[in-house]
């Protein structure tokens, strides 16, 4: 994929698990406070799995502070109901000091797996998140 087309998808299954692709995106946002702002956002249908990972870099405008996350984000999404979480998300944060942070979650009102970062306020903060999904959908 080139720059604007969306994650580089592969698939590797040859029969059964339609849609199962395993997708590989990058994507970057700033911040300039204390918000949550979601870095990485996949919307899913009923009837599917997800497994996310991700390695999120931030760093302060000034490059005086910086902070990196590996995300692993578990969800479903059941026939009857909404995106649940499977288990705790595991993030593992490396950090110069600071009260800037990554999550993650889900978001029923979008019915998505979300991994989020938070600056500080008053501050600039430059993020990028490279990071890679699958779904697990059926064998059919």
């Amino acid at each position: 994929a080139t720059k604007g087309e969306g994650p580089l998808a592969f698939t590797g299954i040859d029969t059964g698990y339609t849609n199962s692709t395993w997708a590989f995106a990058q994507y970057g946002v700033h911040t300039v406070d204390a918000t949550v702002t979601p870095i990485v956002d996949v919307t899913f249908t009923v009837d599917r799995m997800i497994t996310i990972k991700a390695l999120i870099n931030g760093l302060k405008s000034d490059f005086s502070a910086a902070i990196s996350a590996e995300v692993t984000l578990t969800a479903y999404y059941p026939t009857a109901g909404n995106v649940t979480l499977v288990g705790v998300p595991l993030v593992v944060l490396y950090t110069t000091g600071g009260a800037q942070t990554v999550t993650a979650t889900v978001d029923v009102g979008t019915e998505s797996a979300r991994i989020n970062v938070v600056g500080i306020a008053a501050q600039t903060w430059n993020w990028v998140a490279s990071y890679q999904y699958f779904f697990t959908i059926t064998n059919a």
